[in-house]
């Protein structure tokens, strides 16, 4: 992918390392939830950093054990803005023509074409 930097390097035992070139990172949120019914929803995490992410996830040690992963609800968000052009790569996969075509991107996103914004959902289709 253009502008894309990924340096490799090979440690004493011969594994492989790769290291992201965080000029890609984006303003990212990661938020979960334990969706029990329209009156009954757990907050497991609201995660809003306000630095730059490459990559995003969350952990709530208070609920391990205790939620059903069919019940999750997961929302998200990446501003692509200043990334435009990958912003605009990703949008396509969500069309059926587009050679690079991928049912979840159609499925579990929401294009913010004023704002450059990409809304990530998931969802077991039983909750819908």
């Amino acid at each position: 992918m253009k502008g894309v930097n990924i340096k490799l390097i090979q440690d004493p035992n011969g594994l492989d390392h790769y290291f992201a070139d965080y000029s890609l990172a984006m303003q990212m949120t990661l938020n979960l939830y334990n969706y029990n019914g329209e009156k009954d929803i757990d907050c497991i995490y609201n995660y809003s950093p306000t630095d730059l992410q490459w990559w995003i996830t969350g952990f709530n040690p208070e609920y391990v054990g205790k939620v059903d992963v069919t019940k999750y609800v997961m929302i998200g968000t990446v501003d692509f803005t200043g990334h435009e052009e990958m912003y605009e790569k990703l949008e396509n996969t969500a069309d059926k023509k587009d050679k690079n075509y991928n049912i979840a991107t159609e499925k579990y996103c929401i294009f913010d074409d004023d704002i450059k914004t990409v809304w990530i959902y998931w969802y077991e289709e039983a909750l819908a």
